[in-house]
Formats: C-alpha cells, sequence, structure tokens
C-alpha cells in the first residue's frame, strides 16, 4: 500500500519529465531524424 506522499512525489515527477521529454523530442531527436532523411535524397529547402 503506498502512502499519500510517494504517489504525490510520483505525480510531481511524472508533471515534470513529461514536458521535458517532449521538447528533447521536439527540439533534438526530431530534427536529427529529418536530417538524416532528407540526407538521402536531392530535396531543395525552399527558403535557403
Amino acid at each position: 500500500m503506498k502512502t499519500k506522499g510517494a504517489q504525490e512525489r510520483k505525480r510531481t515527477f511524472l508533471l515534470i519529465t513529461i514536458p521535458v521529454i517532449a521538447l528533447f523530442f521536439c527540439f533534438n531527436t526530431l530534427p536529427l531524424i529529418r536530417g538524416f532523411i532528407y540526407s538521402f535524397t536531392n530535396f531543395k529547402v525552399w527558403f535557403v
């Protein structure tokens, strides 16, 4: 049986880590994957 304090710490941990993981994925991992995929194409970027 979990105590109220343990449940509160778990909730706080999730509230802090989920946005951090989402931002890391959006601004680090996703551009890395897109750049890797684009490196195998002859895609020309329209704003360059």
